[in-house]
């Protein structure tokens, strides 16, 4: 775990890709992020079955929401798209605590060499009215969420919901990830929404 305690230590995380500025002060890693901006982990050597979910602290007031998790392994060494798993920020300057789970992702395996954190697409160039913090980072074992009700009705038209035993980030529903089965004749459109509070999807 990198928790950022001691004043002017990254613990070796490199902040980099038109990050203006950084810090560690007060038990928390400060950025001012650019465009695309992202920090990086110092090199690693950890077993990746041993982990599965990357736990964040984060503030961010970047104008948008979309976060992305990197990684590289030691027979996959470079960062790219094809080992990358997003995630929704809250971007109104307040503590919010992220899980993003990696195990579904089919690269992740065998050693994991490097992380990388993109905690928003863009920043606000030339501006601190941007700055993203991090409290912590760390690599857990987790599972994922249970099933633990269902219901629907019997009409094409029909809403479908699933509760679930915790919360989750609303990128987890995504036509690649939520598949309905069973037959019926025309067109239907389809939506996700997923309820915070109640943790239902609908």
């Amino acid at each position: 775990a990198w928790e950022f305690n001691t004043d002017n230590n990254t613990e070796g995380w490199t902040a980099a890709n038109h990050v203006e500025s950084f810090s560690v002060h007060g038990g928390n890693f400060f950025i001012d992020p650019g465009l695309d901006p992202w920090i990086r982990s110092p090199l690693l050597a950890i077993d990746a079955s041993s982990y599965d979910t990357i736990e964040i602290q984060m503030e961010s007031m970047c104008p948008d929401t979309l976060g992305s998790v990197y990684f590289t392994t030691s027979s996959s060494p470079s960062y790219g798209e094809d080992k990358r798993v997003n995630f929704t920020v809250k971007n109104d300057g307040r503590w919010y605590p992220y899980r993003i789970y990696m195990g579904n992702h089919s690269k992740w395996n065998g050693t994991l060499t490097g992380i990388r954190i993109d905690p928003a697409q863009n920043g606000i160039v030339g501006t601190d009215q941007d700055v993203v913090a991090f409290d912590y980072i760390r690599l857990t074992k987790d599972t994922p969420p249970k099933v633990v009700n269902h219901r629907y009705g019997t009409t094409p038209s029909t809403n479908i919901y699933v509760t679930f035993s915790e919360d989750m980030d609303d990128a987890t529903f995504t036509g690649q990830t939520v598949t309905v089965s069973g037959s019926s004749t025309g067109n239907h459109s389809s939506s996700f929404s997923f309820n915070h509070s109640t943790y239902e999807l609908t």
